[in-house]
């Protein structure tokens, strides 16, 4: 595939997502009462780990972008390195109390000791780091990488959530 036939994909594929992006934003919730059974098992099974995806896809790119940096000459290098690394250590100590509320249904336990399993986190992530710090990635991993962040942080932390509390959207469960 070609440079101008890889661009005009690209182009068409966020022109459909920002069509969707519209038309559902306005129509979701109409949709999820219509289709949506809260009592039956897959939805209760979406309800309860429906986050995994998005929340791995954040800390993958997260994670390949903080070993992106740490090998990197950019000279924004000492600002991104602690912001990507308490990123993924947030991620990652997400990722593991929505697995764990999933399965107990219960996260209270996590919640009475947060500090520790963050700080396990913070290791984990550090343990990691430092085995993988050589690796060579290659440019569409950096590309996923770089997409993945900017989606994360700009498409749902300063737009849908910021819009969210304003319209006072709550889940579907709410």
């Amino acid at each position: 595939m070609n440079q101008q036939s890889l661009n005009r994909l690209i182009n068409n594929l966020v022109l459909l997502w920002a069509i969707l992006a519209g038309y559902f934003a306005f129509t979701d919730l109409q949709i999820s009462t219509w289709l949506a059974n809260t009592s039956s098992g897959w939805a209760k099974i979406l309800e309860d780990f429906g986050e995994i995806p998005g929340v791995l896809v954040l800390y993958t790119g997260t994670f390949i972008s903080l070993l992106y940096y740490l090998s990197s000459r950019n000279k924004f290098k000492l600002l991104l390195l602690p912001l990507l690394f308490l990123a993924a250590t947030f991620l990652s100590t997400y990722f593991f109390f929505v697995v764990f509320r999933g399965v107990t249904g219960n996260y209270y336990i996590l919640q009475e000791n947060i500090f520790y399993i963050g700080c396990l986190f913070l290791l984990i992530n550090l343990f990691a780091v430092y085995r993988l710090r050589n690796i060579k990635l290659q440019e569409r991993t950096l590309e996923y990488a770089k997409t993945s962040v900017l989606l994360g942080s700009f498409g749902y932390l300063l737009i849908i959530q910021p819009i969210k509390h304003i319209w006072g959207r709550v889940r579907f469960r709410d």
